[in-house]
């Protein structure tokens, strides 16, 4: 990301280019898809279940708390839709075919990471919970950044080394020289002072005598997003003088320090190119370069004062009603669904699923059709096709989306939408999601019921899930979402730290061990059950976003990947695993009431057929009792191990089903003065 090996020169030159400085009494402007990453990579969030959006939250809580002691304000700005000369579009599909490519790697237990493909909602839903300031630009992020900490003249937070070409007089802060683990270290006391390792720009023009407008020039010459290095290749040999086109920042600096003025400087740039098509090359250099000289604001009055402006002038800011983009601006509508209306196409994000079952993405197909013949409908130049890039097997590839109109035009425009009440436009929601006016009226769903309106919503969505879920889903994972959900959302881990039904629930929120994984590998039935579960949310939350239709109950109170494939585990080892999860939020208790009503409620309203039993695996008693009496012999050599305790008898006993799950819920018989 940002200027190729630039990154590499200045940590290769720390000493002289990086200023330790304490950071408080400031606001921070803060890449907010940058941080995102990175808090989700330091914190002990994993990424190989789907999600830890628990963890991620709590972690985006400590980071943001940690600034407010030291009175540090931060502004997190995050990118929209890509920019209207769409330059980076064949660089993000690039990025696509890599995640794939990881997601393949973790998925056989290797290294990598991938990003959840909802953790920016997650962070925006903390962020918003916090009262944190954030916006969400119109197209790229980077001109609003740089503009908005050059105005209020206060540091910037990014890896993104694009940042390090702009003229930042409070600098520029990369997030390894921020420290992290430091700031999200929770045994740190409100005393402890941050320091962080500051960039000026100013430092490396001085020390190479480079004028300031000339600087930009590095990044063609070395290459970023918007301007592939390859362009530049003849030019680097000749400046290495040699055949190699390794890079070498100090040379190219020391060249630019031989110009005066900019284009001079361009013009010398083009002599040595090569035989190209210089006219068309030199307009794209400068329009490259103008990029890092040019600070307009517009997302400074949207946090002062809630003013919406513009980065460009397009006729969809005119004709889009003021509360789409204020929804946008605020991310309760997704930048994915601009790249749909300036674009005509989605580029899906691949998920920890498995790559030889189709797509996750296309369990949510009929959701997005409803959305694309809204926003078809909404714009000036119709939309009758939609270019899907989504994963087959291994490779990204294309498909070609023709938008249906199913529902009368003039009935589904922005604009009629926003005037409809929010029961019509949860008729609307409802209808998508197949919900029937038989189920309606049996009382799955109440639209003209306000308070139950987000339970409803997403009773909704966990019953299309299981509708449309391919390979079909089974009990165990309607189960595990289930009690997921309830734990997430109703058990305070603070007030009832002592209560048996946080102790007991508690038990599978640890990483996954070994014993719990696959013997090849992971159990990718119980994580492509999981990615087709966050397609349907993700679409579906997108959906409501649109329809301008608020769902309050937060992602991290849904779903942590962790905690479910931790249980679909364990439930996939019983016969039956229904009475396990009662007795798992303690029988009779309000929580362990709730989940049994609820699961009746969606296993009575999914078509039939649509929930098996146990999926694939095939458990019976024998395979129980063979599992237990492993367990016991793994747990009498511990013991003697650790102590010389005759364990002969325990090694003998028969250990039969019930007997096993006595074992299991002997705490549950410990009553509670």
């Amino acid at each position: 990301m940002g200027v190729r090996s630039f990154s590499s020169f200045i940590n290769d030159n720390a000493s002289t280019l990086l200023v330790s400085q304490e950071l408080k009494d400031t606001s921070l402007i803060i890449d907010g898809y940058n941080i995102l990453h990175e808090l989700y990579y330091f914190s002990p969030a994993n990424t190989t279940y789907g999600g830890d959006y628990d963890i991620f939250s709590k972690s985006i809580e400590t980071f943001c708390k940690r600034l407010s002691i030291n009175n540090i304000n931060p502004f997190f700005v995050f990118d929209g839709a890509s920019e209207l000369h769409d330059l980076k579009f064949h660089t993000g599909l690039e990025r696509a075919q890599e995640r794939i490519h990881l997601a393949n790697l973790s998925s056989h237990r290797k290294r990598t990471k991938i990003l959840p493909c909802l953790a920016f909602r997650a962070c925006i839903d903390k962020l918003r919970e916090l009262n944190v300031p954030f916006c969400v630009c119109d197209h790229e992020a980077d001109q609003q950044l740089a503009s908005l900490a050059r105005e209020w003249n206060c540091p910037l937070v990014s890896n993104d080394t694009d940042f390090l070409l702009f003229d930042l007089p409070g600098g520029v802060i990369s997030v390894q020289n921020l420290n992290l683990p430091d700031i999200l270290d929770k045994s740190a006391s409100a005393d402890d002072k941050l320091y962080a390792r500051i960039y000026h720009n100013r430092t490396l023009l001085e020390l190479y005598d480079i004028k300031p407008r000339n600087l930009p020039l590095l990044a063609v010459i070395c290459g970023n997003d918007s301007f592939p290095s390859n362009k530049m290749i003849r030019f680097r040999r000749h400046i290495n003088r040699s055949k190699s086109d390794s890079m070498d920042i100090a040379k190219y600096l020391r060249w630019l320090a031989n110009y005066a003025t900019l284009d001079c400087a361009v013009t010398a740039l083009m002599l040595l190119c090569g035989p190209i098509d210089k006219d068309r090359q030199r307009s794209r250099v400068m329009k490259t370069v103008e990029a890092y000289n040019s600070y307009t604001n517009h997302v400074g009055p949207y946090f002062l004062t809630g003013k919406i402006m513009h980065t460009s002038t397009h006729r969809l800011h005119e004709t889009l009603p003021e509360l789409f983009w204020s929804r946008y601006r605020s991310a309760l509508i997704s930048k994915r669904l601009m790249e749909v209306l300036f674009f005509h196409r989605r580029v899906f994000a691949v998920q920890m699923e498995d790559l030889k079952c189709p797509s996750a993405w296309l369990s949510s197909a009929c959701i997005r059709q409803q959305t694309y013949q809204i926003l078809s409908a909404s714009s000036m130049r119709s939309i009758t096709t939609v270019s899907e890039y989504d994963r087959h097997n291994k490779l990204l590839l294309k498909r070609v989306v023709p938008v249906n109109y199913n529902v009368p035009r003039e009935c589904i425009t922005l604009e009629t939408l926003y005037d409809q009440s929010v029961e019509q436009r949860l008729n609307l929601f409802y209808k998508t999601l197949e919900i029937t006016d038989e189920m309606v009226a049996a009382g799955v769903v109440t639209p003209d019921s306000p308070d139950r309106k987000d339970n409803d919503i997403l009773t909704a969505l966990i019953i299309f899930w299981v509708n449309h879920c391919e390979p079909q889903s089974c009990k165990i994972h309607l189960m595990s979402i289930l009690v997921c959900v309830v734990n997430l959302s109703l058990i305070d881990e603070h007030l009832s730290k002592q209560d048996r039904v946080c102790k007991q629930v508690e038990r599978h929120s640890h990483v996954p061990t070994r014993d719990q994984r696959h013997e090849l590998g992971l159990e990718m039935p119980v994580l492509q059950a999981m990615a087709q579960f966050q397609s349907v949310l993700s679409d579906g939350l997108d959906l409501l976003g649109l329809l301008g239709i608020d769902f309050n109950i937060r992602l991290h109170e849904i779903f942590s990947g962790r905690y479910v494939y931790n249980l679909a585990i364990e439930l996939s080892a019983r016969i039956d695993p229904g009475p396990y999860c009662e007795e798992l939020l303690v029988r009779g208790s309000d929580y362990s009431n709730l989940f049994k009503s609820w699961y009746q409620l969606i296993e009575e309203n999914v078509k039939e057929g649509y929930l098996t039993v146990m999926g694939n695996n095939k458990v019976t008693a024998e395979t129980i009792s063979k599992a237990a009496k492993k367990r016991a012999k793994r747990a009498a050599q511990r013991n003697r191990s650790a102590s010389p305790v005759d364990v002969e008898a325990e090694e003998k006993e028969e250990v039969t089903v019930e007997e096993l799950l006595d074992n299991r819920f002997a705490l549950l018989s410990i009553v509670k003065d």
